[in-house]
């Protein structure tokens, strides 16, 4: 039997309601000082304006007990618990008191059919942020928004360092099901905005497919510049450390994104998500702009296309730099491989990075880079690489391709002394690159589960080394993420290490390039005349294979000096400038400077490799581990519970790259310090040497910085923007560049003037047919003929050599016979096929035998040499 219905009521001191069967028609406010236990009792509240407020220092205990509307179908949804604060008191407990509201949930509690389950907060006031939820074995039902925490920062009250949020959930479940009233628009089940260090441990977040009233881009965990954390929970806590049928996972079903992160950049707040299950959503997890985001042991069941979208992902990362992937499963969940079904989408995150031990299974595309994503640092490209992920029935392994023409990743995967360490599905594509540059790809020669099908290439070189990759685990507890002071101290080692050793190599390197000299090498090509060919031609293959772009682009606009067969000469010389897109695409602009062929056996020699390979291999190998442990500190101070502004600081600055400068400048913003932030920002065009669209992009990036400087002054938030500073934001969102570009699309966002931004569903090769220079140097090792061409004939104080060797042969070489029988001059050929230029300078008038050998085969022809 139901009791009377109470109305608004007020309550003070200690209050327990046990056992009762209550209708609420008003609202029920717990008091400052106040506590009101609620233990094995039903509330129903009666119409869509009761509801319960937690007041700043009050408490409120549901335990074993439902709160919901009075019937399971009424035509109105309650308003909720509002649990309030004050966003300038801490939120830590001292003496059993707590400064803020504080909601407990446990053993079974259940809150369904709200507008808002459980406010953080008041809705009507900025002030009044902060409430604290302890939530343990809770159910939140059919709510149009199960959470919601907004605009607050926790602070230390004993020296005033910022800390975590104060809130938990562990062992609940968020959940829509076919009772689902539909009354509003769901649309999310927790939603978080400018706090940090909420934790989600063994909690279910799921919909029901098409329920009415569903939101076509509904999600699990929506962060909006918020910092949370999403891991297992221990399910029997008295056994320590938990054992491993102990620990619950949280899990994730039938979300557009389960999990949806973006920064604006005003702060530094990343995430981490840790052991937890993914089945059925279009997208796993979304990441915008979220720097140093951790994802370390999940499982990702990758569903067909649904909900009327092109492709589904596991991970979708879109301008996130610095981020941990590892020991991730991501799978097909049907029996077949559909079009659109990617493992892990990296976009644009212009930075370090390496997706590290994962499994790919029945994928579309394992993995797929688009956009920029290396750094070029004038010496060697650094990035994105991908070591010891293990592949299996993949359509494509890993395919790099562009965005607006541009895009890549590292340029080695893998060094001389360690191998990349992945497996590949030997598919259609092992490893696809349609980047601006060739990929050195380092495998181990005795693995064949590791050896990639060299007709599987597109644009990488396939490099045997003897070396094995063990790809021990990373993993040490909370994604690996938290450091001890003993491990900060060993990667700091580490880092300094690595950092002598490349600032050794790149020493050894700038001293090669151009034989030392690159602007004297361009002042004598820009000022020779015919008579210097010789000249050059020696001094150019000298320097080679050191020769910088710069330098052949100059040789190259110079055809009153230079024939075409020294200048293929000069150029085959230097294939590590050829694996990169703008010295071939300079050639091709220049006409008729050299012929279709030449240029073909160029793109093919791009993928030789030289001791200047060999040199960059090194260097880039030291650079990226110095970068990832610089990283790993970073990602330790910010997954920290308290925040340690001075190392963080210190160790962005040692990462030497704009991404980290920039998460420099959110830090100073996080503590309003605005001159600073400006200060540091404003020194990025000189450091970077910042040009053409980098440069519109920064100054787009100052124009942002500003904006939040000025409702930091002025004591307003991103959703108090005029239309004036709205229209400032948009032309940078439609027409800018870069990062700014994305700040100011989050920014729309934030505001509701504009939707989600589409996701890319990117154009993969397999259904195309391959272009015509894939793999070609392994396709003309394939042919048999042994074919020499010496021209011209007659020559006179020079020819060129054309030539293709027999199968699977490397080398030549071509001996010149006079008419009586003596060999004058050998000349050794490199290379399955190419062309080489000889100087007959010192040969007398005459006939000539030419005679080519390659093991048993012999090539013979006349030369006549008239002078």
């Amino acid at each position: 039997m139901l009791t009377p219905d109470i109305g608004n009521t007020q309550i003070n001191g200690l209050t327990v309601w046990e056992g009762c069967n209550m209708v609420v028609n008003g609202t029920i406010t717990v008091n400052s000082g106040a506590t009101l236990r609620v233990k094995s009792s039903f509330l129903r509240f009666k119409n869509e304006n009761s509801g319960i407020i937690v007041d700043r220092g009050g408490r409120l205990v549901i335990d074993n007990s439902t709160l919901t509307t009075l019937c399971h179908n009424s035509d109105y949804m309650w308003q909720g618990i509002e649990v309030w604060g004050n966003r300038y008191d801490h939120q830590y407990e001292i003496n059993g008191v707590y400064l803020q509201g504080y909601l407990e949930l446990k053993n079974g509690a259940t809150i369904e059919n709200a507008v808002c389950a459980v406010e953080l907060g008041s809705p009507y006031s900025r002030v009044n942020m902060g409430g604290i939820i302890h939530a343990t074995n809770a159910v939140f039902r059919n709510n149009a928004l199960a959470v919601r925490a907004r605009s607050y920062t926790n602070y230390q009250p004993w020296n005033g360092g910022e800390a975590d949020y104060n809130s938990r959930f562990f062992d609940c479940t968020f959940t829509i099901n076919d009772d689902y009233s539909g009354l509003e628009t769901f649309q999310k089940h927790v939603d978080l905005s400018y706090i940090n260090g909420i934790v989600f441990r063994g909690c279910e977040f799921f919909t029901v497919p098409n329920t009415p009233g569903v939101s076509n881009d509904c999600m699990g965990i929506f962060a909006d510049n918020a910092g949370f954390k999403v891991q297992s929970y221990c399910t029997d806590s008295y056994i320590l450390p938990c054992p491993d049928y102990n620990l619950k996972p949280c899990t994730f079903e039938n979300f557009k994104y389960a999990i949806f992160s973006s920064s604006s950049g005003v702060n530094a707040r990343t995430f981490l998500v840790e052991n937890a299950i993914f089945t059925s959503n279009t997208i796993g997890i979304f990441a915008n702009n979220t720097g140093f985001a951790t994802i370390v042991g999940n499982e990702f069941h990758i569903p067909n296309t649904i909900n009327n979208n092109t492709c589904s992902y596991g991970i979708y990362a879109n301008s996130v730099t610095d981020f941990s992937i590892e020991e991730n499963l991501f799978i097909n969940e049907a029996d077949y491989s559909n079009s659109g079904i990617y493992g892990i989408g990296v976009f644009n995150s212009g930075s370090v990075n390496d997706i590290y031990l994962n499994t790919f299974r029945n994928l579309t595309c394992g993995n797929i880079s688009y956009g920029i994503n290396y750094i070029d640092t004038g010496t060697t490209y650094l990035g994105l690489t991908y070591t010891c992920n293990d592949n299996a029935y993949n359509i494509i392994d890993f395919c790099v391709l562009k965005n607006n023409d541009i895009g890549g990743i590292q340029g080695n995967q893998g060094s001389l002394i360690l191998p990349a360490g992945n497996t590949f599905s030997k598919n259609y594509y092992d490893f696809y690159n349609d980047g601006d540059f060739y990929v050195n790809y380092y495998y181990n020669t005795n693995n064949q589960d590791e050896t990639p099908d060299g007709h599987k290439l597109m644009n990488v070189t396939p490099c045997p080394i003897v070396y094995s990759n063990d790809c021990a685990s990373h993993n040490s507890g909370n994604g690996g993420v938290l450091k001890t002071a003993g491990e900060i101290s060993a990667l700091a080692t580490y880092y300094q290490e690595a950092d002598e050793i490349y600032s050794t190599l790149k020493g050894i390197y700038e001293s090669r390039i151009d034989g030392g000299n690159t602007a004297t090498m361009v002042y004598d090509i820009d000022n020779a005349t015919s008579s210097d060919m010789w000249n050059l031609r020696s001094r150019l293959l000298g320097n080679s294979p050191y020769v910088s772009t710069g330098v052949l682009t100059r040789t190259i606009d110079r055809d009153d000096v230079f024939s075409q067969s020294v200048l293929f000469e000069i150029l085959s010389a230097n294939p590590d400038e050829l694996k990169h897109d703008t010295l071939i695409n300079y050639i091709e602009s220049k006409g008729n400077r050299l012929p279709d062929y030449m240029i073909s056996l160029l793109r093919q020699m791009a993928s030789g490799t030289t001791a200047r390979t060999a040199l960059v291999s090194q260097m880039t190998k030291y650079a990226h581990d110095r970068n990832l442990a610089a990283s790993d500190i970073v990602r330790s101070y910010l997954n920290d519970s308290i925040v340690n502004y001075e190392g963080l600081r210190l160790w962005l600055g040692n990462m030497n790259n704009i991404n980290a400068d920039r998460l420099a400048v959110s830090l100073y913003m996080q503590e309003g310090d605005y001159t600073n932030a400006l200060l540091l920002a404003s020194t990025m065009p000189v450091v970077y040497g910042l040009q053409g669209n980098d440069l519109s992009d920064h100054n787009d990036y100052m124009t942002l910085l500003n904006l939040y400087q000025t409702l930091y002054n002025s004591n307003r938030t991103i959703q108090d923007l005029t239309d004036t500073e709205i229209s400032i934001v948009t032309d940078i969102a439609d027409n800018g560049f870069g990062e700014s570009k994305v700040m100011a699309g989050i920014i729309l966002m934030e505001t509701g003037n504009r939707d989600n931004e589409p996701y890319i569903c990117p154009d993969t090769p397999y259904n195309t047919i391959r272009d015509i220079h894939i793999n070609s140097m392994h396709d003309i090792t394939e042919q048999t003929n042994f074919v020499v061409n010496i021209r011209p004939n007659p020559a006179t104080t020079w020819v060129t050599v054309d030539y293709q060797l027999p199968f699977n042969s490397s080398s030549a070489h071509i001996s010149f016979v006079n008419s009586y029988g003596l060999t004058v001059m050998d000349v050794e050929l490199f290379g399955n096929t190419g062309t080489k230029t000889i100087d007959l300078r010192n040969l007398a008038n005459g006939v000539y035998s030419c005679i080519v050998r390659c093991n048993e085969s012999v090539n013979t022809s006349k030369l006549v040499i008239t002078k």
